[in-house]
């Protein structure tokens, strides 16, 4: 890490800088990290200070202390604390590593195996979460950075239950570093302040010969989104193994498939007549020379714990079998095998020695090729130590005419010297589309147990990165509700920040203003003396932020490179200090972006939530919700009234609190209603949460949510409790005598009247409802519903008056009804005109015109995420165009559409619907569908008594009976 006051590099283990000697402890404040803790400790300390001479003692504690200090230091962990013959260290702080787990794995087990000796045994517990670390306690030189969390205690007792000279594994940690050791599952253990038995494991040693892909990435399902790329790479190897060689190299950004794409090459060149050679680069092992090929070769000879060097030299001797001699003890030297009188070195000096080591493998390489077809695998070229490049460069260079194909993975901007070679091919791999990316949650999830929202979620915070999408879809299985940085990510993100050293700082406040955010703004929520263009600068070139904008605009824009960057910073900062910069942010944009807060109030809205401004939030999430509601964005509408309203327990009980929620409950369930349908599930239960609170004001409140209520009885046609809460609407508004009221009142109470089949009286309600209107238009009329009224009045009005055989009144009617709609200006009302439009046209069989009312509805339906209306005006449109086309086209679509009119929670209607189904099936001679359809129409408007058109119902019936010769059927229904 660097220092922060002269930038020096220093290990993450010191206290103070060894360049200038200031305090480490300045870097960084109190974070939220994602830790793995190690907890070492001396078996039997106390009786040894029973018998040992103190002296003694210490220098042997003092030993114990340098050896774990430097193990820890190795690993790139950091210790905390030395607590008497016990020592704590960090791993993914002040300084994450995407394998922090890991590394404690590794240097719990060096430390068993090096730290102990005959006078000392050793436990070691390891424990990976969440925890809030950074804290300065203690003064001088006893200052340490404290750890607040379950974590390290869960460490200590993991330590508590390892036997002498063992180390312990919590689950967490355990997931994280997967099949990379060999363990004994201990089972749950009853911990002593755990309220749960915890699982725990013993690890063992480490597992030789296995990729970290194969440890611990799944390679069970399909392959997505790679065909193009693992053809391409398939069909070059297949050149390969014919003998003209090849050398290819898969790069990519982590996570994107490298490492699977080549396992699935395995799997494709499996059955060819082939040897695989396999080599996994390391990172903790990237500086040792040869590491690939000595821990291959170890596999392959199958050297075990506590092998003797005899054995070991046999085991290789069988190995290398046709390699001769000189191979054999150039190969054992690299493994640190000592010789006997058997093999005498040749007294090379170590320049020679490497050389000949080189050659050595670099011969039985290509001898392998002479007996049959190879693949060379090389793993994560990026952490290859530079004398195994070396050896794959030269033996690259011999392949031309060989049947060996060398194909590697690596990072951008890894190091590959064979570039310039005209057989050598690089490949790189981008983020996959959507449709891959939904086929990995289906595989993962199992087809459609997440629904199309939380999939989309996960797709767009992924980042489209295939790594990135499997670890959020797991996360999202475990808690339907959580999309938080997946466990196995935090760390490899957290490495990319912390590598930053001050800019960390800057992306961390970025991440608050979300994932995507003006220079200007973070120019004024930055502390004071910040170097924010050094800092900017430095994120862009670590991939962290990418410019949207040219840098020297006044309103360049930057973005995390992924939604999942921005939220491991985020995460890390603890949740005082996010409290207090969503504050700062709040203010900022309330007092000097007024075109944001005009344009975007839900961006206002986030932060002033975020800061636990909690009436100021409500507030300005209702001003985003009817902001929203105004330019017909229905589902973005939704999403602010309802936290809004999850916001309002907050606030307390009080008259505020019941007169904000009572607006807010009515302008969710409108918004509902617009969008998925009047009768959808959840407009009732906003209408009803709002006549609960209505009932603790005055009558005008309890109008409101009478009537919102009132709409959603009638589409559901329950038209007993709809008749009940419009005459009580009625009794309001006449004792009010206000001419909105009475409006809203007659509307309802005529379409209730028209829809049970008392035309007379429902054309007089609505003819009074539109009468009243005309007496005020020059008023300026409050209605209680987004709907005008008197709009929907002559909706119904027009349909009656035909009905009732006047042809001309009801035309009048329609023509006012789409004036007016027209004049309003709101896609809404312009799809509900119309659609009740093409109910007239089409019943008096006009079907250019109702078709051409039907499509403007269906396409408003359709942009504007009008369900209902949508549905509705498509059987219409359906309808209109079988008859003017004579296609058979029309009828699955109308049927389609039907089903998705019902789908939303409406009833009303649908008997109108089926039948219009029933009279397209007749017209194609689809006969028993059609009776079908008309049947169920039949049993519907019985069932609801919605006799509103049912004569018109009984004559497709007729009709239908008379094309079956029931021609008596059709007489007694034509007289009913």
């Amino acid at each position: 890490m660097q220092c922060p006051a002269c930038q020096a590099d220093n290990s993450d283990s010191h206290r103070f800088c060894a360049q200038c000697g200031a305090s480490m402890a300045a870097r960084v404040g109190a974070e939220r990290r994602h830790l793995t803790v190690l907890f070492c400790d001396v078996v039997g300390s106390t009786e040894m200070s029973t018998r040992m001479d103190p002296e003694d003692l210490r220098n042997i504690m003092r030993g114990f202390e340098d050896d774990v200090s430097r193990l820890v230091d190795q690993h790139g962990g950091f210790v905390a604390r030395y607590m008497g013959d016990g020592v704590l260290a960090y791993y993914g702080y002040p300084s994450a590593h995407e394998d922090d787990a890991e590394r404690a794995v590794r240097c719990a087990l060096e430390l068993i195996e090096t730290a102990g000796t005959e006078e000392v045994s050793l436990r070691v517990g390891i424990a990976t979460g969440d925890v809030v670390v950074g804290d300065i306690v203690g003064v001088g030189s006893a200052q340490e950075r404290s750890v607040v969390g379950q974590t390290p205690n869960l460490a200590a007792r993991m330590q508590s239950i390892a036997p002498a000279d063992g180390v312990v594994i919590s689950q967490a940690t355990h997931d994280l570093v997967g099949e990379l050791f060999e363990y004994i599952e201990l089972g749950d253990q009853v911990l002593k302040g755990f309220e749960h038995p915890v699982p725990a494991w013993q690890v063992r040693s480490e597992r030789k010969g296995v990729s970290r892909f194969e440890s611990q990435r799944s390679q069970s399902g399909a392959f997505y989104g790679r065909q193009d790329e693992l053809e391409g790479v398939i069909e070059l190897c297949e050149s390969a193994l014919e003998g003209r060689g090849q050398i290819v190299t898969v790069t990519a950004e982590p996570g994107m498939g490298k490492s699977r794409l080549t396992y699935e090459v395995e799997q494709r060149l499996g059955n060819r007549n082939l040897q695989i050679a396999q080599f996994n680069c390391s990172p903790h092992f990237n500086n040792t020379a040869l590491y690939p090929v000595s821990s291959r070769v170890e596999f392959e000879s199958g050297f075990a714990n506590g092998d003797t060097v005899d054995e070991k030299m046999a085991k290789l001797e069988e190995f290398l079998e046709n390699a001769g001699q000189g191979s054999l003890r150039y190969v054992a030297a690299l493994l640190s095998l000592l010789f006997g009188e058997r093999y005498e070195m040749a007294p090379d000096n170590a320049d020679q020695q490497m050389e000949q080591t080189l050659k050595a493998i670099e011969n039985q390489i290509l001898k392998m090729a002479t007996a049959k077809p190879l693949l060379v695998l090389v793993e994560d070229l990026h952490w290859c130590d530079a004398t195994t490049l070396d050896l794959i460069h030269r033996v690259a260079q011999q392949i031309e005419n060989l049947p060996i194909v060398i194909l590697t993975t690596a990072r951008p901007l890894a190091s590959v010297p064979w570039r310039e070679l005209s057989y050598a091919t690089e490949i790189e791999l981008t983020r996959l589309d959507n449709e891959a990316c939904m086929q990995i949650v289906d595989q993962l999830a199992g087809p459609g147990v997440l629904d199309d929202d939380i999939t989309d979620q996960i797709i767009q915070k992924a980042d489209k990165v295939p790594l990135f999408v499997e670890e959020l879809t797991k996360s999202v299985l475990v808690s339907l509700d959580s999309l938080r940085v997946p466990n196995t990510l935090q760390d490899s993100l957290m490495e990319r920040l912390d590598l930053l050293a001050d800019a960390k700082e800057v992306a961390q406040i970025g991440s608050v203003l979300g994932r995507e955010f003006s220079r200007e703004l973070l120019a004024m929520i930055v502390p004071v003396g910040t170097p924010l263009e050094l800092s900017l600068d430095k994120l862009v070139d670590a991939d962290v932020l990418e410019v949207n904008e040219a840098r020297e605009s006044t309103g360049s824009t930057f973005r995390f490179k992924h939604a999942l960057l921005r939220d491991a910073a985020y995460e890390s900062l603890l949740n005082e200090k996010r409290r207090e910069l969503h504050a700062r942010v709040a203010a900022e944009l309330e007092n000097n972006f007024i075109e944001i807060l005009n344009r975007q109030p839900e961006l206002v809205a986030h932060h002033l939530t975020q800061s636990n401004q909690i009436r100021k939030a409500v507030v300005m999430w209702q001003r985003a919700g009817m902001q929203a509601t105004g330019i017909a964005a229905y589902p973005e509408a939704i999403d602010h009234f309802r936290t809004a309203v999850d916001l309002i327990p907050q606030l307390g009980e009080g008259e505020i609190s019941v007169v904000l929620e009572i607006e807010l409950q009515g302008m969710l369930g409108n918004a509902i209603s617009r969008s998925r349908g009047y009768a959808a599930g959840e407009v009732e239960t906003a209408f009803q949460r709002e006549l609960e609170l209505s009932q603790k004001l005055g009558d005008r409140d309890k109008f409101s949510a009478l009537r919102r209520l009132g709409t959603y009885y009638i589409v559901r046609a329950d038209f007993e409790l709809a008749r009940q809460v419009t005459d009580e609407c009625l009794t309001i508004a006449e004792a009010l005598d206000d001419p909105a009221f009475l409006i809203d009142a007659y509307n309802a109470l005529g379409h209730v009247q028209a829809y049970t089949g008392e035309l007379a009286a429902g054309r007089v309600s609505l003819e009074k409802a539109i009468a009243i209107y005309k007496d005020n238009l020059g008023s300026s009329l409050t209605y209680v519903t987004e709907q005008d009224p008197a709009m929907s009045a002559l909706a119904l009005a027009c349909v009656v008056a035909w009905l009732m055989g006047d042809t001309d009144v009801g035309a009048g009617y329609k023509e006012e009804l789409l004036s007016s709609a027209q004049a309003a200006g709101s896609p809404f009302d312009n799809a509900y005109a119309n659609t009740w439009a093409a109910v007239f046209e089409t019943l008096r069989r006009n079907f250019p015109l109702a078709s051409q009312h039907a499509y403007t509805a269906m396409t408003l339906g359709s942009k504007y995420s009008l369900a209902l209306w949508e549905r509705f005006s498509a059987v219409l449109h359906g309808c209109a165009q079988q008859t003017l086309t004579e296609s058979s086209d029309q009828t699955a679509i109308i049927g389609h559409n039907v089903e998705g009119y019902v789908a939303t929670g409406a009833v009303l209607v649908e008997p109108l619907l089926r039948a219009l189904h029933a009279r397209s099936c007749r017209d194609v001679q689809e006969l028993t569908q059609a009776n079908q359809s008309v049947d169920q129409a039949i049993a519907q408007a019985k069932m609801h008594k919605e006799m509103f058109l049912y004569p018109q119902i009984l004559q497709i019936k007729a009709d239908l009976n008379l094309l079956s010769d029931a021609s008596q059927d059709a007489d007694r229904l034509l007289r009913d």
